[in-house]
């Protein structure tokens, strides 16, 4: 699937990253590391197969490592993913408050004339703006908290072997400083040069930033106060996904099979009153009849025209299915490194979560859908989808098909 992505999506990106480093950590060790580009085709091709195959770290594994032996340009396309994954994608609304706030007091630090003060002060800024994120009750802010983490970790464990792959903290920030200015619209580019002395200063801040020893544990060691939230808004935007989902095909099923039954019944009726005609021989009582099956075929057409438009929809239902299904499926990834749901705190809030992922957002968004359902293409799958409804009543799956 080309992009932008959503961040269900980068972030499965970056955690497949960070596990194929923690696999095998001398890959770091590469010269020019973050810094030198790999082929763009092949990265792009790599991004999608491993979205493909539901984030299998084998895949990069096997890729990166030939006869236990890295393969140094393989590492530099696997590091091209993030770039690649982030670019047109923004991983938060740039009207966002949470956003906003944070930009502006980044700003006021970054303009302080204590620098070390103002430093260190921005410093704990980014880590309550990712704290903040995190305990969020909304998955796409989760997501994104996580995103900036997984980034910030990579680095800083890439300046750790700065004497072998030549990429000092300041290199690293250096190339992190624009990468975060334009993903989280921290500062317009319409003033070149003033975005030069933001980005001059927003280094010197990355820099002593992901210098921090506390960047030496990865992300479950370091939030694992936060998983069970984490999990239980997982569990809770699972629920409401899967409810929707199955919500919406039986609307449709049932006002189909209502309707069908509606127009057999009629047509039952209008034939009855055919057959009254062709043996009745009174005028009057003809007259009565023809006014009768007028009426009648009137109110078939009506709902011939009810069951044309809403089998017009059925294949959008399917495509709606479908893409609910994918985000479930997503979703299921995420719960491998968040601890079991023991109690659905976050059922309550759900349905602002819903509202950020990719099928309901809107229409402006020209990388989704702003309907439930996507465009109509076969009535064809109705069938298929009615039958399995009709096999599974007794012992339905929810998680659906994968």
């Amino acid at each position: 699937m080309p992009g932008p992505y959503n961040n269900q999506i980068i972030v499965n990106v970056f955690r497949s990253i960070v596990q194929v480093v923690s696999l095998h950590p001398e890959l770091l060790k590469t010269p020019g590391v973050f810094r030198i580009a790999g082929a763009k085709e092949e990265t792009e091709k790599l991004l999608e197969q491993l979205i493909s195959e539901q984030f299998n770290v084998d895949i990069l594994s096997h890729y990166v490592m030939e006869d236990n032996q890295v393969h140094g340009e393989h590492l530099h396309i696997i590091l091209g993913m993030i770039p690649a994954v982030l670019k047109n994608s923004p991983i938060l609304d740039s009207k966002e408050s949470i956003l906003i706030d944070f930009s502006k007091n980044l700003k006021l630090l970054l303009n302080a004339q204590q620098k070390k003060e103002s430093t260190n002060m921005a410093n704990q800024l980014f880590d309550e703006f990712m704290q903040a994120l995190l305990l969020s009750k909304r998955v796409d802010y989760q997501r994104a908290g996580e995103i900036i983490y997984h980034y910030c970790y990579l680095m800083h464990q890439a300046g750790t072997f700065h004497d072998t792959n030549r990429m000092t903290y300041l290199n690293l920030a250096i190339i992190m400083a624009p990468r975060l200015t334009q993903d989280l619209n921290l500062f317009p580019a319409t003033d070149l040069l003033a975005l030069s002395g933001f980005l001059s200063k927003l280094t010197s801040v990355l820099e002593q930033y992901i210098n921090d020893v506390s960047w030496d544990q990865d992300f479950k060691e370091r939030h694992a106060d936060k998983l069970e939230h984490l999990a239980n808004s997982n569990h809770a935007i699972r629920g409401q996904l899967e409810h929707m989902r199955d919500a919406s095909r039986t609307i449709v099923l049932t006002s189909m099979k209502s309707l069908m039954m509606q127009a057999t019944k009629l047509e039952g009726q209008i034939d009855a009153l055919a057959k009254q005609l062709d043996h009745s021989n009174k005028r009057r009582v003809k007259k009565a009849l023809n006014k009768e099956l007028k009426q009648l075929k009137e109110e078939l057409k009506e709902l011939n025209l009810k069951i044309s438009e809403l089998a017009h929809k059925i294949p959008t239902m399917n495509r709606g299915y479908q893409k609910i299904q994918e985000e479930l499926d997503l979703i299921s990834l995420s719960e491998d490194v968040e601890k079991p749901v023991k109690n659905n705190h976050a059922a309550k809030d759900r349905g602002a979560s819903v509202t950020q992922f990719s099928i309901f957002e809107s229409a402006n968004n020209p990388t989704t859908s702003a309907f439930l359902f996507a465009t109509p293409e076969t009535a064809e799958e109705f069938a298929v989808h009615e039958e399995a409804d009709d096999n599974q009543q007794d012992n339905p799956h929810l998680g659906g098909p994968r």
